[in-house]
């Protein structure tokens, strides 16, 4: 039996990266992969680990509400965290639903270099 997949986004990147992940975590088992507009309920360009994960864990709760027919949501935010005025590190964070588990994950972070801390 096939798995339904929502993927809080229509983003690419972020569709195949999900399917990348489910496909390797769980070989045996079929999924199809759908990515939908939702709103984030953050900024733009979140903030901080707090900041980004709330932007996640809203993108997957919001699809859960909207397309309430899948098996999966998944909500993945990018954010910064700016450790001084100097250095600013990019990384996110994933958020997968089911209908009674949460599971959570943040990326390794890099930092990025000085000019883009005009993003401020």
């Amino acid at each position: 039996m096939m798995k339904r997949v929502i993927v809080a986004s229509k983003n690419p990147v972020k569709v195949k990266a999900t399917q990348i992940g489910f496909e390797s975590m769980f070989d045996q088992q079929k999924f199809v992969f759908e990515g939908v507009e939702v709103g984030s309920g953050v900024s733009d360009q979140p903030m901080g680990d707090e900041e980004t994960f709330n932007g996640a864990y809203n993108r997957a709760v919001k699809a859960r509400e909207q397309f309430s027919n899948a098996d999966f949501w998944v909500g993945i935010e990018g954010g910064n965290i700016a450790h001084n005025p100097t250095e600013m590190e990019a990384m996110a964070w994933i958020v997968v639903l089911n209908q009674t588990k949460m599971g959570k994950a943040r990326t390794a972070g890099f930092f990025l270099p000085k000019k883009c801390l005009v993003l401020k």
